[in-house]
Formats: C-alpha cells, sequence, structure tokens
C-alpha cells in the first residue's frame, strides 16, 4: 500500500463500542443508516480515537443486547473535535466521518471471541470491550476479518 500523507505507511484498525441507543432505533430494529449502500453524510461522526484518519477501517462491536462485531466501516474524515457538537456527550471528544462497507451476515459474537484461541490474549477482549474505541494490531484484524470471512477487496481498496 502506498505511503500516506501522514508519513504512516498504511492504515490502521479500529474496534468502536457502542450500546443498543446506537445500533437500534427506537422500534429496536437496526437502524436503517447502518445498512452498506446508505452512503455517509459529512459532518455525520461516530465517535472515534483522536488519532483516527481518513480510510482506517473499523469493526463495530455493539455491546450489551447483541455482544458481537457485526459491522465494517471505513473512516471518511480524520478525526475532529466535536466538543462544541450538540450531539456529543460529555466525554465524547473526537468524531469521524464514516460509511458502512459492511453488514456481516453472520457476525462474530463474543462467545465465539473467548473461545478462539487466538484471541484469548487480545486485550480489547480480556477488557470485556469497556471503553468506545480500541486499536486493533494487523495480526489481530486480519484473523478477525477470516472469522468474519471478509472478501479481503472490500478493505484493500
Amino acid at each position: 500500500m502506498a505511503g500516506r500523507s501522514d508519513g504512516r505507511e498504511s492504515r490502521r484498525y479500529w474496534v468502536w463500542v457502542t450500546g443498543p441507543d446506537y445500533y437500534l432505533d427506537e422500534d429496536g430494529a437496526e437502524r436503517q443508516d447502518l445498512d452498506p449502500g446508505h452512503g455517509y453524510e459529512p459532518g455525520g461522526w461516530w465517535t472515534c480515537h483522536r488519532e483516527t484518519e481518513q480510510g482506517d477501517l473499523v469493526l463495530l462491536y455493539r455491546a450489551r443486547l447483541k455482544k458481537d462485531l457485526a459491522y465494517l466501516i471505513e473512516t471518511r474524515s480524520a478525526a475532529y473535535s466535536i466538543l462544541d457538537d450538540p450531539g456529543a456527550k460529555p466525554g465524547w471528544d473526537y468524531g469521524c466521518d464514516w460509511e458502512i462497507i459492511e453488514k456481516f451476515p453472520n457476525p462474530l459474537t463474543l462467545g465465539e471471541m473467548r473461545s478462539d484461541p487466538v484471541l484469548k490474549d487480545w486485550g480489547v477482549l480480556r477488557a470485556n470491550f469497556r471503553r468506545r474505541v480500541y486499536e486493533i494490531t494487523p495480526d489481530i484484524w486480519n484473523h478477525l476479518l477470516d472469522r468474519l470471512a471478509v472478501d479481503k477487496r472490500k478493505v484493500d481498496r
């Protein structure tokens, strides 16, 4: 992959953790804007790590009710301050524009991750997905994509 403008040689990988208030609508159905092909809305942010750059890839972990990795996301902007955004809750300092690339037909459940010997020492899993965002190392990222049966062409653009 070609070098990036910020000097990094490749994109970074993240897991964003969210509760049902943000992955389900008011009726308890999955949010329509989480369907692939919905596109993205500039300024329609999701909270992210301050070091997130445009083109980074994200797995969305659905906490509480679902407890799974269900979506592949590509960031459409670098992180920017959302401190003055009325929709930001306390502690939400940075947001990124985002687009859903894939909704997994068979999400990877928390139980499946816990029983996977490759993931037994993964800090994110050991921390029980308690924070909003974690960086994922390339080796764990590739293993998760294999487990999720992600078409590599979707992530190698």
